[in-house]
């Protein structure tokens, strides 16, 4: 019989364990993020599958880790997407045929696509029972049902100290400046603050793209992950003190980057950051200003074209006047100014 439960399911006893990822190879957050620290070989392979384009919908790729067998379990083709339920159903397939051909006494699943995928948790359990009910006596099968109790919480120490980098120093130094502790709720301001700067910096250090707020960039997310890794793995109480120890690193490593500058920059982004309490307007500024960074030059009517143009959320949240008068507040604080041509980033 398929037995249901819930919890940690990294704490299962189960052979088997199956990771739901995407083909692009970014782990998520969740369940997949908590894969990733406890197993970061399985994380090196799945990654280096999806370069290569060899993990697709409907094909399960195992990795064998510390005893354990993990089954990387395709439920999104794009990370930003949701599941759909003819992935799980082909993902299925597929898992069933490699643990009978792979003689695998136990699996433990969770709720594959509910939760952060998007899916019924209903339908996924039909097709769950309707694939697997025919070896449920052969194989021990547990599934993770997903828990309404917020009690619940996964929290996987890292097996080795994240690696850090120059990058991991700014954003640290970020993360402990900006007046609003940045959470997981939180990630916006950090975004914007590190867009910002670039800007002061005079250089593209972080790559961003436009994103539903605002210039995005998931590099930025990723090393906030390494940050918090690092503050997990080394027991440090807040994100003061994970600085300092982030610091001493990057000093040790005698970094030939302009410190001085580097520094200036961050000062000057999260002053900046730090004086504007609502996020609505931090989206619009930052909006504006990849808007006026595509093409140099933009005028009041090119700008405002461009939220209409971006997506119908974005249309409806910001009037005419709330985006004239956010190009007005930067261009008072000298973030752009405005020539014959039309405004451009100072």
């Amino acid at each position: 019989m398929i037995n249901y439960t819930t919890g940690n399911l990294l704490e299962s006893d189960a052979y088997c364990l199956v990771n739901t990822v995407n083909c692009e190879g970014y782990m998520g957050k969740g369940l997949a993020y908590q894969f990733q620290k406890a197993y970061p070989e399985n994380n090196k392979a799945y990654m280096e599958a999806c370069r290569k384009g060899k993990l697709k919908i409907g094909k399960v790729f195992f990795f064998k880790e510390d005893g354990k067998i993990i089954a990387n379990f395709p439920t999104k083709d794009r990370w930003r997407e949701p599941s759909r339920i003819e992935y799980i159903q082909e993902g299925l397939k597929d898992l069933l045929v490699k643990l009978l051909s792979y003689n695998i006494s136990s699996v433990a699943m969770p709720p594959l696509g509910s939760g952060n995928g998007g899916l019924s948790w209903y339908e996924v359990r039909k097709e769950i029972e309707r694939e697997f009910n025919q070896i449920s006596k052969k194989i021990d099968i547990t599934v993770y049902e997903p828990s309404n109790s917020n009690n619940i919480k996964i929290n996987v120490k890292p097996k080795k100290p994240p690696k850090i980098y120059l990058s991991s120093y700014i954003v640290a130094k970020i993360k402990s400046e900006l007046n609003n502790r940045i959470e997981d709720k939180k990630l916006m301001r950090l975004q914007k603050t590190c867009y910002l700067f670039n800007f002061f910096y005079k250089k593209d250090y972080f790559k961003f793209t436009k994103h539903k707020y605002g210039p995005y960039s998931n590099d930025i997310n990723i090393i906030n992950r390494n940050i918090i890794e690092f503050k997990d793995y080394y027991n440090i109480e807040n994100y003061n003190l994970v600085y300092d120890e982030i610091y001493k690193i990057i000093i040790n490593k005698r970094i030939d980057e302009d410190i001085n500058n580097i520094e200036q920059a961050i000062k000057f982004s999260v002053d900046y950051v730090n004086n504007i309490n609502d996020d609505k307007q931090l989206e619009c500024l930052s909006t504006i200003m990849i808007l006026i960074k595509e093409l140099k030059y933009q005028s009041e009517l090119d700008i405002i074209k461009g939220f209409r143009k971006w997506s119908k959320e974005k249309s409806k949240k910001f009037s005419d006047k709330y985006i004239i008068d956010s190009i007005k507040y930067l261009e008072k604080t000298n973030i752009i100014s405005k020539g014959l041509l039309g405004y451009f980033l100072v």
